[in-house]
């Protein structure tokens, strides 16, 4: 009750607030909101196909994340797992002692390198 008493007092006094409605904000044309949302979707669309060769491969994916994120033991661990089965045992070799410089403890990168040392003849056990 109280607020309209002041809305009525308000409008006899000539100072109705404008309150400007969602669809019609001033400044804003519908066409110029429009362009504006054509040109973000469109510039979403262009990032998104430019970033599409990373997920070409598994291996490709993980050399991404390792070089953004090169203190990640889980990316050397994965990127040595997608290089055992690509068939790279030398490279994932490499990709699991990073990950386990960077980790010692990561059972898993630990577990992925013996399953690796035991199909290659020269392996050394890494250090605990």
């Amino acid at each position: 009750m109280g607020q309209e008493f002041g809305k009525k007092r308000a409008v006899a006094a000539g100072l109705q607030p404008t309150i400007p409605k969602p669809d019609r904000l001033p400044g804003t044309r519908p066409r110029l909101r429009a362009g504006i949302a054509i040109a973000l979707l469109l510039g979403l669309a262009w990032l998104t196909h430019a970033r599409n060769p990373v997920y070409r491969d598994e291996i490709t994916f993980w050399r991404d994340v390792t070089a953004k994120s090169p203190a990640n033991s889980r990316a050397h661990n994965n990127l040595g797992y997608a290089l055992a089965n690509a068939g790279q045992p030398a490279a994932a070799l490499a990709a699991y002692d990073r990950a386990l410089s960077l980790s010692p403890d990561d059972v898993t990168a630990r577990l992925n390198r013996r399953a690796l040392c035991r199909t290659l003849p020269a392996c050394a056990e890494a250090p605990r």
